[in-house]
């Protein structure tokens, strides 16, 4: 479900991308990461949420509403800082977040800004990281892959090996 992995001169900085499937609230999720390093390992960037209900064979967007009570599909964006330890160890949390548009409008829709911990398997150009958002999601995991470098740096390609899930976890 996700585009090809690419490799980078930098082993952080970039665009990472995690889709998943949530069977007990039956809602998916696409993450964007955007990851720029600073000096002192420093991280900023953003962090972008597309969000909708729907069951597993609904991998992508529903680009309607269906009228039930329960529906929801929301884009939700958040400036993010964060850091980098041992060359690899990425900390990358949103400082705040504003709902961008929501497609498809709930009264049950509530957001808790993300929070991504974890390490950069460089061999496959994935970020094996948990979220805490302080709601829902309490070291659910989640495997983000490398779909951009930043401009001026350059993308090679570098395909997942095969014990590669291709981005996607069950939680």
């Amino acid at each position: 479900m996700l585009p090809s992995a690419v490799r980078c001169n930098d082993p952080v900085s970039g665009t990472w991308r995690a889709h998943k499937y949530n069977p007990r609230d039956h809602d998916w999720v696409i993450f964007t990461l955007r990851i720029n390093r600073l000096p002192d390992n420093r991280l900023q960037g953003a962090i972008t949420s597309r969000l909708w209900s729907g069951y597993s064979i609904d991998s992508r967007p529903p680009g309607r509403c269906s009228g039930l009570l329960h529906d929801l599909d929301y884009l939700v964006r958040m400036p993010a800082q964060g850091s980098v330890t041992n060359g690899t160890h990425v900390s990358f949390s949103a400082i705040t977040y504003q709902i961008e548009r929501a497609f498809c409008a709930s009264a049950y829709f509530a957001y808790n800004p993300d929070a991504f911990s974890g390490d950069i398997d460089e061999a496959r150009q994935e970020f094996q990281s948990v979220n805490n958002d302080g709601g829902r999601d309490q070291n659910a995991p989640y495997v983000f892959r490398r779909i951009g470098c930043l401009a001026g740096d350059r993308a090679t390609s570098a395909a997942p090996t095969a014990a590669s899930d291709g981005g996607t976890v069950a939680r």
